[in-house]
């Protein structure tokens, strides 16, 4: 997500939207649309792949702090 913002003035942002279900795993709709993503699928696969809830919750608490101050915690 961050590179996004990095490469902002350097390139076009672009994304698929996607869809996370415990059937089918991750599934895209390859419709370009404008802008950067605002999901987060890999965090949404480490659940549907049965990844500890501990990992699952650490990267979304991670995130999270990553939103509400556009730098990673664990770089501090």
């Amino acid at each position: 997500i961050e590179l996004t913002e990095i490469l902002k003035n350097e390139c076009e942002n672009v994304h698929f939207e996607e869809q996370v279900t415990a059937e089918k795993g991750i599934s895209f709709d390859f419709k370009l649309k404008q802008g950067p993503a605002k999901t987060r699928n890999a965090i949404a696969l480490l659940k549907v792949l049965n990844y500890p809830e501990k990992l699952v919750a650490d990267a979304k608490e991670a995130a999270t702090f990553f939103d509400q101050h556009r730098k990673w915690e664990i770089f501090d």
